[in-house]
């Protein structure tokens, strides 16, 4: 997804929890990232499964590395943690 995309999407959420919920519920039902693609272009927002894929592929910040080394990985709801990164805790 374009940065400004990714950008536009966190702003909009940060600023109405109603609608960053929906998202979030959305996504996280999605299994691969066809399904997060749809789920978010559903919710008016332009990301591509590839798009997606570029972004799981980047190297993995500080909070990524500590949920590997925790033990919490990056598993079912990954497409979730990449479009809300504060999530990857709550998961």
């Amino acid at each position: 997804m374009s940065a400004q995309e990714l950008q536009r999407l966190q702003n909009d959420a940060e600023g109405n929890p109603e609608l960053k919920a929906s998202i979030a519920q959305a996504v996280s039902e999605a299994t691969d990232a066809a399904g997060a693609s749809a789920a978010l272009k559903a919710c008016g927002y332009d990301v591509t499964e590839e798009d997606l894929q570029a972004v799981k592929a980047m190297e993995l910040n500080d909070d990524a590395l500590d949920s590997v080394a925790g033990g919490t990985g990056f598993g079912q709801n990954s497409f979730l943690e990449l479009v809300f990164p504060e999530y990857a805790h709550d998961l």
